[in-house]
């Protein structure tokens, strides 16, 4: 990912946000982000890891600090994918394209077992995809814990 497009994407986020978007059209996003949900459910790693541009920025739901490095996606992941019958649910979901980057933003659920219980996780999350010659990375990901 060049500078100029690390220096866009979040005054693209924003003006998307800002503009009510909802492009129906256009799958993209919602099939990338079904493509991670998928890989989630495969409870592997590298299914996972091999999602994400190696440059991407995770802030993800579970760990305190963004995590920039393929090594800290890697340990992330290892730890997540352990949790008992682990799964997302897609709640809602928002999305748009514009060239070769596609966005989704919504709601999502985690949930997973605990003592013979079910935990669910409801979060909200945003995603930027950059379309590459072997498909849609992920450039940026962040997910935190719906308030309540």
């Amino acid at each position: 990912m060049t500078f100029t497009r690390i220096a866009i994407l979040p005054l693209l986020l924003v003006t998307t946000a800002c503009s009510g978007y909802n492009d129906k059209t256009d799958k993209s996003a919602e099939i990338a982000l079904n493509k991670w949900a998928d890989a989630i459910a495969t409870r592997n790693t590298d299914n996972v890891l091999k999602l994400y541009d190696e440059d991407a920025v995770l802030l993800a739901t579970f760990a305190k600090k963004p995590i920039t490095t393929q090594e800290a996606r890697k340990v992330y992941f290892d730890n997540l994918l352990k949790k008992k019958d682990l799964k997302v649910t897609i709640d809602e979901l928002h999305t748009d394209r514009e060239g070769d980057i596609a966005l989704a933003n919504g709601l999502y659920t985690f949930s997973y077992k605990d003592k013979g219980k079910t935990v669910k996780v409801p979060a909200r999350f945003s995603f930027v995809f950059e379309e590459e010659s072997n498909g849609w990375e992920i450039e940026a990901h962040h997910s935190s814990v719906q308030p309540k």
